[in-house]
């Protein structure tokens, strides 16, 4: 297991249903874990927010009968300048994304406490927030390498889906 500008705290913990539980901690920003076993391997790139603990489920490929080949630590073209926006969300179950105004649409992940958009170009977009009865439509602005914080308050979302 590999984690981009991060400690393991403990060794991972092989829970019932397989998976495996393991602490790291990490500084904010866009970081990278890559994990790698004789049978599997998994890729996800994420946002650390500062004094924000955070779940990350990796998505593991399986590859039977044979040894895998380790997982890719970078896939990005570090090239190409781009941003991230993230942010706290007040309530569970709220939908994010972040579009141009010209049919552009960049989904978040979300793990129930904050939304993460990472890889956007630089520029101006809408923040969209949706879900159990509430919106809110916020504008931000992405400055490449930089992760642009836009936490969102109950009392800035209006009631409607």
């Amino acid at each position: 297991m590999a984690v981009s500008a991060a400690q393991v705290v403990d060794a991972p913990r092989r829970l019932l249903d397989g998976s495996f539980n393991f602490t790291v901690l990490a500084r904010p920003g866009l970081r990278t874990i890559a994990l790698n076993t004789n049978a599997c391997r998994g890729f996800k790139s994420f946002v650390v927010l500062d004094s924000t603990a955070r779940h990350i489920d990796v998505p593991l490929t399986v590859y039977p009968g044979g040894r895998a080949r380790r997982a890719p630590f970078l896939t990005r073209d570090v090239s190409v300048a781009t941003g991230s926006v993230a942010g706290l969300l007040p309530i569970p179950n709220l939908n994010a994304q972040v579009d141009d105004g010209h049919g552009k649409i960049y989904a978040a992940e979300s793990d129930g406490l904050a939304y993460y958009v990472d890889a956007v170009p630089p520029g101006k977009y809408f923040l969209t927030i949706s879900g159990e009865g509430y919106k809110g439509r916020f504008t931000v602005e992405v400055a490449p390498n930089v992760t642009t914080r836009h936490d969102v308050a109950m009392n800035d979302l209006t009631p409607g889906s």
